[in-house]
């Protein structure tokens, strides 16, 4: 699909339904913690999935929370932090606080669980608004995190054949908590729709 034909209002539209599911995300991650977290999107992009690690290319690593996504389309979600950015949430989870340095390459159980389970209430808050919204039927796996460059995850998940024809709908996320010396914690939620998958979800907004 040419990215010129995608129309400003179904990308704002996106961005709404987005703003409902982070909305619905962040009230069960307060009820989690019992912190009072926000949650906002503050861009919306699609780009052709090649492009990924330069328009990202502020993040060298990440760790990044990896899902499929099967129902009316099939693909794939993929939410990424930088490294410190996961801790720090991991942490709120998990009511504790953890001193930097962090070993990355040897991630604790309890933190990769904490990870995961932030992606699969942010994942699963989203689909359930896309679910209700354009009345599609959309269901995620269970989580997996990785710990590597946005390369090297785009590349171990897709062949290069597959890359060159794949788009992502990309929605920049911004976490803030309740307490005033916390800064806000950047992420990007990414949705890569398999062959005619963009087209179902572009045609439903437009009924939106």
């Amino acid at each position: 699909m040419d990215l010129n034909e995608i129309k400003y209002l179904q990308l704002d539209a996106l961005k709404e339904i987005s703003n409902i599911g982070t909305g619905h995300a962040a009230t069960a991650l307060s009820q989690m913690t019992g912190h009072r977290i926000s949650l906002k999107v503050p861009r919306a992009t699609i780009l052709k999935l090649k492009e990924l690690p330069e328009f990202l290319e502020n993040l060298e690593e990440v760790i990044a929370i990896e899902m499929n996504i099967l129902g009316d389309f099939t693909g794939k979600i993929l939410i990424l932090f930088a490294p410190n950015s996961a801790y720090k949430i991991a942490d709120i989870l998990l009511q504790r606080e953890t001193e930097p340095p962090y070993n990355f390459d040897e991630i604790d159980e309890l933190t990769r669980s904490a990870i995961a389970e932030t992606g699969n209430i942010l994942a699963g808050a989203y689909l359930n608004a896309l679910n209700r919204l354009l009345q599609l039927l959309l269901l995620i796996s269970i989580p997996i995190v990785h710990y590597s460059t946005i390369h090297n995850i785009v590349e171990s998940t897709y062949s290069l054949e597959q890359i060159q024809g794949r788009i992502v709908i990309c929605l920049e996320t911004a976490f803030s908590f309740s307490k005033a010396s916390e800064e806000e914690i950047d992420g990007w939620f990414l949705l890569i729709p398999d062959s005619s998958g963009l087209e179902v979800i572009l045609k439903a907004l437009e009924l939106y």
